[in-house]
């Protein structure tokens, strides 16, 4: 227990750079408990002659911080297994980890390990916070308005870094935004009866959501191509219905094929934590951030 006094076991729990972040993470303080898809940015450090490579990606709030360590390990191609989309399926690369450094209270720590056991040793370390019985709702916390993501000044602050043995160099993973389901009321056109209007008004508090779009799946890349980021994505959510429709398709090349598939690519916020406007395509308003253009 956290609050155990340990003379003979050593000190508290608490007292240890996991034990602080395993109480913030069992706190639901600021945690999003609606459904919610998470766009996350994850940045690997240049090395020597080396430029960044980035990959964004979109997770369920619900998907466990263990999928989420094989989700990064798929991203970059360091995985020594098939990628399984079953949450309590699929093993994470030994060795792997998520390194959170919180500089400010709740949960203030310096490097604490997000990983199992075997892993937390081959970093180094023996404490550890199990990733299996945490979510990434409760590591990654804020609200999104239409404009910016917004914080508290102790969850700006924290730093998420992804470790793996077939890395050269960390990857940093920052959040852009939360999406919530219920943003979306699929309607177009304002329903007040009561203001009496002339002709439909378009709904101003209406914001589009992740909707059916399947989860997890990659929406921008420095490094992977067009093509590339279709297969990962096909290929890390298995056989549900999004890529199996689109695998099913008659005339692979047809504009609804082409829609679907844009529509996967398609991210939920911008960079800067603005909402993707409904009706922007993939590369439009200054957002590339991939080395492919969009041949469709």
């Amino acid at each position: 227990m956290a609050g155990r006094s340990g003379s003979a076991r050593g000190p508290p729990k608490s007292s240890s750079p996991a034990g602080a972040l395993r109480m913030f993470l069992m706190n639901a303080i600021g945690v999003t408990s609606e459904p919610a898809a998470f766009q996350l940015r994850c940045t690997q450090k240049a090395g020597e002659g080396v430029t960044p490579r980035t990959v964004v990606f979109v997770v369920g709030g619900k998907c466990r911080l263990w999928k989420l360590n094989q989700v990064l390990a798929e991203c970059f191609d360091v995985s020594e297994e098939e990628f399984s989309y079953e949450p309590l399926k699929g093993r994470p690369v030994l060795g792997s980890r998520l390194v959170v450094t919180r500089p400010q209270e709740p949960g203030k720590c310096s490097k604490a390990l997000i990983c199992s056991r075997r892993s937390a040793i081959v970093g180094g370390q023996i404490d550890c916070v199990d990733d299996r019985n945490h979510s990434v709702a409760e590591l990654f916390r804020g609200a999104s308005t239409r404009d910016a993501l917004v914080r508290l000044p102790q969850d700006a602050a924290q730093r998420v870094c992804f470790i793996s043995p077939s890395l050269e160099t960390e990857v940093a993973v920052t959040l852009d935004g939360i999406m919530l389901d219920s943003y979306d009321s699929h309607t177009l056109f304002d329903q007040d009866k009561k203001k009496n209007k002339k002709r439909p008004v378009l709904d101003k508090l209406r914001r589009h959501c992740n909707g059916r779009r399947p989860l997890p799946r990659i929406v921008r890349s420095s490094f992977l191509s067009t093509a590339e980021i279709e297969a990962k994505n096909i290929f890390m959510q298995g056989s549900r219905e999004g890529p199996d429709f689109l695998l099913k398709i008659a005339t692979p090349w047809s504009a609804l094929h082409t829609s679907c598939r844009r529509s996967q690519r398609k991210p939920l916020f911008r960079k800067d934590g603005r909402d993707f406007d409904l009706n922007d395509l993939c590369h439009v308003n200054g957002d590339v951030e991939s080395d492919a253009e969009d041949s469709d």
